[in-house]
């Protein structure tokens, strides 16, 4: 449904926390501005009209709704038409906002040290309703977007324990771990390497199924929850921004060669970091397992988790330079291509580690496997690798923050006054893909090592005080943005869903298909697996 301007005193949508930009109002606007008060703490508002090609989500057909819902596909353009006395701007990582022109008698330095360095009034114990009142919609969205994942890794945890609880009981039964440590509980016996008793495989495959069907509708259930949360607000949710040419007017005269060549270095980063990953991984490892103080599944796969995380950090820190490099013609191309080499990378990154370990490492790096089952070395990766995001990511996240605002501030042009634009932004696309990544993780381990979903849970409750800390103590304030990041995350909810399940060799579809058949590579390099039967009192070694 597109308004036309006649409807637009009728049917308004409001954007909280934007002063009016009319004329009656342009005098107060002045002396707020002159004394210090942005405009966006005046009690007036700004109503947002939809743009000429918006269509309502009312008017979607069911097939469009599906499309969306399920794979982000984009039917229209959700776009608001800009406000008079408004232009767009655009965040350091190309998030769109909309900024008050202001009068040339005014200051803008003057008016940004007033409005951006002021302190946050909100306390760490802030409520959701106190976020959604202060920085506005999109934020509000990204943090319930966390605590979504949490309830969703709540439930995969509960589906997980269908079977689990039956492999607990009848080991314990048969005494299989009567001689386990600590250690051994942690890393082994709640690791499918574990799982030898036959009863439990019917307990197994349905549990696991389940929780990869969950996977699946983990998008589609999001998008409808921001669906319902804007109609019960009566709100529009503007997706793609406003109503704007786009044009990064700077990358306008840039040939069509120069781009190319641009794109060909970048991209040629891309694979030159990955493949130094996983050089890298095989020579660490190889010293590693060299001396034999150190050898070990559980040693070999910290270090190869803490290369992983090395070298998502290094090209954390220079993707955004990258994508400035290849000189983008719109702001639209400059986020998709950011956020999108971040994500391949870090997924990429973890696939070839997963696939190299099962067939080339091992030769290389003098590592042995346990009679040729690496479950638990597999197990153990994700285990570390999300270990490593509660700890190391979150410690590099404030440490970073806090690093780059001193230095920002050290560098900042004297004579001015400060405007708090030396402190790091809070972008949301990338604290997004932060999320997306753990859950890919969380995906691709549930079927080797069920408990890994604790953890996410766990870094997830984590993420939301680190990152509230971030935003209100160490970040610049962030731009108000009035639509959610919906069919980005049901795209990309997706995907790794269908990782997850078509990963080679040791995918939740390569699991399940093999235990269902009882054939295949992972039947013959685990032969414990579901191999004792009731009426067999036998302990299986489980160990080297």
């Amino acid at each position: 449904m597109t308004q036309s301007s006649d409807e637009y005193d009728s049917d308004k949508i409001k954007l909280e926390d934007v002063s009016a930009a009319s004329a009656d109002d342009s005098d107060r606007k002045h002396v707020e501005m002159e004394d210090g008060v942005s405009n966006r703490e005046s009690n007036s508002k700004v109503y947002l009209r939809t743009g000429s090609e918006y269509i309502d989500y009312e008017d979607y057909t069911s097939g469009q709704r599906f499309l969306e819902n399920m794979f982000g596909y984009t039917i229209s353009a959700k776009k608001a038409a800009i406000p008079a006395g408004y232009t767009v701007e655009y965040t350091r990582g190309g998030q769109p906002f909309l900024s008050a022109q202001m009068a040339e008698s005014v200051d803008a330095l003057d008016i940004a040290a007033a409005t951006e360095h002021r302190k946050h009034s909100l306390p760490m114990s802030c409520t959701m309703q106190q976020i959604e009142e202060t920085f506005g919609i999109g934020i509000y969205l990204y943090f319930d977007f966390i605590w979504f994942c949490i309830i969703i890794n709540v439930i995969l945890l509960a589906t997980v324990l269908v079977s689990f609880i039956p492999h607990l009981y009848f080991e314990s039964n048969q005494h299989q771990f009567q001689d386990f440590s600590i250690r051994d509980y942690f890393f082994i016996a709640i690791n499918l390497r574990s799982y030898v008793d036959e009863r439990t495989r019917p307990f197994y495959f349905w549990s696991t199924g389940a929780a990869v069907i969950l996977t699946f509708l983990m998008g589609p259930i999001y998008a409808l929850k921001v669906h319902r949360y804007f109609k019960n607000r009566n709100l529009t949710d503007f997706e793609d921004g406003f109503e704007d040419d786009d044009d990064i007017k700077s990358n306008l005269n840039v040939t069509r060669t120069s781009r190319i060549v641009r794109f060909t270095f970048s991209y040629a980063i891309f694979v030159i970091l990955l493949a130094s990953s996983a050089v890298c991984n095989v020579y660490v490892l190889r010293t590693v397992n060299d001396h034999q103080f150190l050898s070990g599944l559980l040693t070999t796969s910290l270090v190869s988790s803490i290369v992983i995380r090395f070298f998502n950090i290094i090209y954390d820190f220079i993707c955004l330079y990258l994508t400035y490099f290849e000189k983008h013609r719109t702001w639209t191309g400059f986020r998709n291509h950011n956020t999108l080499k971040i994500f391949v990378f870090k997924v990429i990154n973890v696939l070839v580690l997963y696939l190299l370990r099962d067939k080339i490492f091992s030769s290389y790096t003098n590592e042995k496997i346990d009679n040729g089952c690496p479950l638990v070395d597999v197990g153990s990766q994700f285990l570390f690798i999300l270990l490593l995001d509660l700890t190391l990511q979150n410690i590099w996240e404030i440490v970073y923050s806090v690093g780059m605002a001193r230095l920002g501030k050290c560098i900042e042009r004297r004579g001015k006054k400060s405007t708090d634009s030396y402190k790091p932004e809070f972008d949301l696309a990338e604290e997004y893909l932060e999320i997306l990544y753990r859950q890919f993780i969380v995906y691709l381990g549930l079927s080797i090592y069920p408990m890994v979903t604790v953890f996410g849970v766990v870094c997830n409750i984590v993420e939301i005080y680190v990152d509230k800390f971030r935003m209100l103590k160490i970040c610049r304030r962030p731009h108000r943005i009035q639509g959610s990041m919906k069919r980005f995350l049901t795209l990309y909810l997706f995907v790794i869903a269908v990782v997850a399940v078509a990963t080679y060799p040791y995918g939740s579809g390569w699991v399940l298909v093999q235990i269902g058949a009882n054939k295949g590579s992972l039947n013959s390099n685990c032969p414990d697996l579901f191999s004792r039967t009731p009426d067999s009192n036998q302990t299986i070694s489980l160990f080297n």
